[in-house]
């Protein structure tokens, strides 16, 4: 019998880094319900149901991938309401992974990168020098917020979920991926990730306004983003 399972994950937290790699495997395959179509919800939650029920040779594992999302998502993309969502969610899926980033700062770094050059790409190097970000604190703090309000949620949806976190994957690759694998209950590949790091600047050059970033978190004991 298939396995169905979730890779729930905070943007920019390595999540095409860790399915791109999965998906070389010829026994799975993914739907990615984040990328469902605004003009017809409840279709595209009909094709995900499709999905997970079908029965395809050689395919042992349904992974169904998403962003963390807010309740607006569901006023826009949903004909359920976020509990009954996230119900399902949790009943359809045996495994669930669940990708985060320690630091918050890279994170929001990563998302304003992206949304200055209109790209989010992480197949090939980054041609292009976006130049030093300008971070603006309450624009961060609220970004900070709302990512540890949502892992609140998940807290209550999802507690017997696996926490992987990008910086395990960016750093410890093969003990990371091992582990996931073993979760999974998949043959143990070794498999590379087939996506590339774009941001590697030290923070100092990649923030415009990295001093006074500097002082703020320093003086709210959150320095360790800093490294």
């Amino acid at each position: 019998m298939a396995i169905n399972f979730l890779l729930l994950s905070d943007p920019r937290s390595g999540t095409m880094m860790l399915t791109d790699a999965i998906d070389e495997l010829p026994c799975v395959k993914f739907y990615n319900i984040y990328a469902s179509n605004p003009d017809n919800p409840r279709g595209h939650h009909l094709n995900w149901r499709s999905f997970q029920n079908s029965e395809e040779m050689g395919i042992t594992h349904y992974g169904t991938t998403m962003h963390r999302v807010g309740d607006g998502w569901f006023k826009q993309l949903s004909h359920l309401s976020p509990e009954k969502f996230w119900e399902e969610m949790n009943e359809r899926n045996e495994f669930q992974i669940c990708l985060h980033r320690e630091n918050l700062l890279r994170c929001f770094l990563s998302h304003k990168v992206g949304v200055l050059l209109r790209s989010y790409q992480v197949q090939q190097e980054r041609k292009v020098d976006p130049g030093p970000a300008r971070l603006p604190i309450q624009e961060l703090m609220e970004f900070v917020g709302n990512t540890q309000l949502l892992q609140e949620k998940i807290d209550s949806f999802f507690p017997g979920r696996m926490n992987v976190s990008y910086e395990e994957l960016d750093t410890a690759w093969d003990v990371t991926i091992k582990k996931i694998q073993n979760y999974l209950r998949l043959p143990f590949t070794n498999i590379q990730p087939v996506t590339i790091k774009q941001e590697k600047r030290p923070l100092k050059e990649a923030i415009e306004n990295y001093d006074e970033i500097h002082s703020y978190l320093t003086n709210r004991g959150l320095d360790s983003w800093l490294n």
